[in-house]
């Protein structure tokens, strides 16, 4: 039997981790099951526009790079996250820097900007609250196990607490589809 090239690696290891999330998600049942989340470059120019549309100000420039980053009315995406289920909350999260204003790589920046993307794809992409918060922590979960200090962010532990203790209401099904190494990031209590 041939075995898989580090491609489909990628694609077995997706496949568990979905199949891991979808258990979990069936013994959290206030959960609904994880969205389909929208793919490739029409879909994120499509997601800019409705962010802009939805809060009213004028659209970002949207452009492919290395990293995903937000400066000075152009949203950076990173090419490889087109295809990714954490897209979406990438997008939201430099929407947010674009519409707040910032500039810079700040601690503060960051974190408000995190706060911000479940409501973001709520109203942005229709979303329920725990579809919205299951794209964002997909995302900062992700970041976390990856253990990427990504510019002018806090630790990716501690970026997670900060976002967790702000939805306490998904405490069992974080608890049942996180592994041994998200329990350090949990807030007090969990």
């Amino acid at each position: 039997m041939e075995q898989p090239g580090p491609r489909g690696t990628v694609v077995i290891l997706g496949a568990w981790l979905t199949a891991v999330a979808l258990a979990g998600t069936a013994r959290a049942e206030e959960m609904p099951p994880y969205p389909n989340v929208t793919r490739g470059l029409q879909a994120a120019q499509a997601l800019v526009v409705r962010m802009s549309e939805i809060y009213d100000v004028r659209t970002p420039t949207l452009r492919l790079d290395t990293t995903s980053s937000y400066s000075r009315g152009t949203i950076y995406l990173r090419k490889s996250l087109l295809d990714s289920d954490v897209m979406e909350a990438v997008l939201a999260h430099e929407f947010t820097h674009y519409m707040f204003g910032h500039s810079g790589f700040l601690e503060s920046n960051e974190v408000a900007a995190d706060a911000k993307v479940v409501e973001i794809l709520q109203r942005a992409r229709g979303y329920s609250r725990a579809e919205a918060f299951q794209v964002q922590y997909r995302r900062l979960s992700g970041i976390h196990r990856a253990d990427v200090r990504l510019q002018g962010h806090m630790p990716p532990c501690v970026e997670l607490r900060i976002f967790l203790a702000e939805y306490p209401e998904y405490r069992d099904f974080v608890r049942a589809t996180g592994g041994d190494q998200d329990r350090p990031c949990f807030p007090a209590g969990w």
